[in-house]
């Protein structure tokens, strides 16, 4: 009886090892456990947690390590011994899930894939912009090898040049520009696009390169020493100007635009389009910015002392004071705001599709719905009390919020964000009501399923770390480290975990009753 009794309690643990158990429920669901798999280990005593790094995929984890030696570690491949990573600084690849990073081993310095190094001459600039690709498999960046600056792309030397500047990657990851001044004499400058010079110039404004959005185009700004010239594709647009804004170049979305702030020799300002003067003059131009769809363009002036938004070419509204010199087109581009200020007095309002909001002692953090249909900030209602607004209409108090912590169901119908009380304690809002308070809840891989019928977040209290999905609490671990929602099948969510030394990958299913 004896014997029997337990070989039914061994295929009772192989059944929850290998089939999963469900947890905790919640309001109309529970939560199944799918695998917890062992991935790594650490020392914690010697461990940069400051340096942690997980995959996009959320399977991956990495860091550094202080010995005598500085070590990067792998969780799930090993460990490499340097002297130096670059800015400190690891990432993963969003395409293959590889981990990156620049590191020296005395003079020699070299790019590593996950543990495989790949050496280039010279040494890194201080100064140098480690420019990653969309997807981060792609990188440049700049040596100093003696008198010459060279861009190394991809692990490769491109070029020598005196020095080398700015490099950028198009959206789609396929193309890279960067500024050069060549060793002329007197020395000249030029824009390099995919490894091949274009026309040389006197000046060449590096802040101003650009890809067009479907990477097709790249234009920047050029000097001949006595005009400005916007170039794209290595032809001049249109007219020459005494003055063009190089921060302020930019692309319409389907690229065949080239938009930028003029400035004339009384330093009046007006919009370019193309190389054309398209707009009258004004004190200031700000803010060109585009709906996601392409069909409206607007930017914000300086009129007479007064802050007017123009939109597709006209004047579209006019106010006391335009708030940070920002505007927001909804995702649709059926609507338009901008965070206002009557002049001479400190309080703040929203100005959606010219409606002005209530008047508030502070706003911040506007979101629209994916549909356009809906809209949410962040609003100071008095002495340490926020609310937040959802269409116009106030939540309860709170006395503070997390930036960029606002949330909206696909749909639009659902949202969400995360708020803290007076003591520093964190809390969920979920459709306007206040959940548990935690003492530490992670902003960033904060999420909606997929279908947006639940809300999943990383919380901490005195028990440990845990995933809550809407209400429901799963297991508590000593730390975890990320939360990925799998927003392609809606229902299913990894992390990964900390236990002692052991690192583990969980996944779970949320299954609907």
């Amino acid at each position: 009886m004896m014997r029997i009794r337990k070989r039914m309690i061994m295929a009772f643990a192989l059944v929850l090892l290998f089939s999963g158990n469900r947890t905790v429920g919640g309001e109309g669901f529970e939560r199944k456990l799918i695998s917890k798999k062992f991935i790594g280990q650490i020392d914690l005593e010697q461990w940069d947690n400051a340096s942690l790094v997980i995959s996009p995929d959320g399977n991956r984890g990495a860091f550094l390590r202080r010995y005598s030696k500085l070590v990067v570690q792998l969780i799930d491949k090993g460990t490499k011994n340097v002297d130096e990573v670059f800015g400190n600084r690891l990432w993963f690849t969003r395409d293959t899930n590889e981990l990156r990073y620049l590191a020296r081993n005395g003079e020699q310095w070299f790019s590593v894939a996950d543990l495989n190094e790949i050496q280039f001459p010279g040494r890194i600039c201080r100064d140098t912009i480690l420019a990653t690709c969309p997807q981060g498999r792609r990188w440049a960046f700049i040596v100093k090898d003696g008198d010459d600056e060279l861009a190394i792309v991809d692990g490769a030397v491109e070029g020598r040049y005196k020095q080398v500047t700015d490099p950028i990657f198009s959206a789609d990851s396929k193309r890279l520009g960067y500024r050069v001044v060549t060793r002329d004499d007197p020395p000249q400058e030029a824009a390099v696009i995919d490894g091949k010079m274009e026309k040389k110039w006197t000046w060449v404004a590096a802040e101003s390169l650009r890809f067009s959005p479907d990477g097709m185009k790249f234009a920047y700004i050029a000097s001949d020493g006595r005009n400005h010239f916007i170039i794209a594709n290595n032809k001049v647009l249109g007219s020459k100007f005494a003055k063009l804004k190089a921060d302020m170049l930019r692309f319409s979305p389907d690229g065949k635009d080239v938009y930028c702030v003029a400035v004339d020799d009384k330093g009046s300002e007006s919009i370019a389009v193309n190389g054309l003067k398209r707009t009258a003059d004004f004190a200031g131009v700000y803010s060109i910015f585009f709906s996601n769809d392409g069909k409206h363009a607007a930017w914000i002036v300086d009129n007479k002392c007064r802050w007017e938004l123009f939109k597709d070419g006209m004047s579209y509204q006019t106010q006391d004071r335009i708030f940070n010199k920002q505007a927001l087109f909804s995702p649709d581009g059926s609507k338009i705001a901008f965070p206002a200020m009557p002049k001479a007095v400190d309080v703040f309002f929203y100005s959606i599709n010219k409606v002005d909001g209530k008047k508030y002692f502070d706003i911040s953090q506007l979101v629209f719905s994916p549909d356009g249909g809906h809209y949410a900030y962040f609003a100071k209602t008095g002495n340490d009390q926020w609310a937040a607004v959802r269409d116009g209409i106030e939540t309860f108090p709170f006395y503070n919020f997390f930036g960029d912590s606002m949330k909206f169901t696909p749909d639009g119908k659902g949202w969400a964000f995360i708020a803290t009380d007076k003591d520093g304690e964190s809390f969920a809002v979920i459709n306007g009501e206040k959940g548990k308070s935690y003492k530490t809840i992670w902003i960033g891989d904060h999420s909606f399923s997929a279908e947006g019928r639940h809300f999943l977040y990383r919380a901490r209290c005195e028990k440990g770390s845990t995933i809550v999905v809407d209400k429901a609490e799963g297991e508590f671990y000593p730390d975890i480290w990320s939360l990925n929602v799998n927003n392609t099948s809606g229902t299913r969510f990894r992390y990964i975990v900390l236990e002692r030394c052991n690192c583990y990958l969980v996944e779970e299913e949320i299954v609907e009753e």
